[in-house]
C-alpha cells in the first residue's frame, strides 16, 4: 500500500511540475520552442509550425497582423491536427512574441 501511495504521489508531483513549466512567463525563447514542437495544441500530424515555415521564413510580416492568434490557431487545428490554444495563455503570448521577433 505504501508503494502505491508513493507512486501516486510521485505521479502527481510530476504532473504538477509539468504544469508549472508552462505556467511561467511568456518569452521569445518559449515561443521558438513551441514553434518547433509537433505536439503543440496536442497535434497529431507529426508536424510543427516549423514544418511549413522553416526558421520562421516568410513570416516576417505576420507579427504585425491583428488576427495573429486566429492564424496560429488555424494552423494548429489544420496542418498540426491539434486543438486551439487559449488566446491569453503563456503559450499563445510566447508564440506571438516569437513571430513578432522575426520582423527584426
Amino acid at each position: 500500500m505504501k508503494q502505491k501511495t508513493f507512486v501516486l504521489g510521485t505521479m502527481l508531483l510530476v504532473a504538477f511540475c509539468a504544469g508549472m513549466a508552462t505556467a511561467g512567463e511568456s518569452s521569445v525563447e518559449l515561443g521558438q520552442k513551441l514553434f518547433n514542437d509537433p505536439k503543440l495544441g496536442n497535434g497529431t500530424s507529426g508536424k510543427s509550425c516549423n514544418s511549413c515555415h522553416a526558421g520562421g521564413q516568410g513570416m516576417e510580416k505576420a507579427g504585425k497582423r491583428a488576427d495573429l492568434g486566429v492564424m496560429i490557431n488555424q494552423c494548429i487545428v489544420g496542418p498540426l491536427k491539434g486543438q486551439k490554444i487559449d488566446g491569453s495563455s503563456v503559450e499563445m503570448r510566447s508564440l506571438k512574441m516569437y513571430i513578432e521577433s522575426l520582423a527584426k
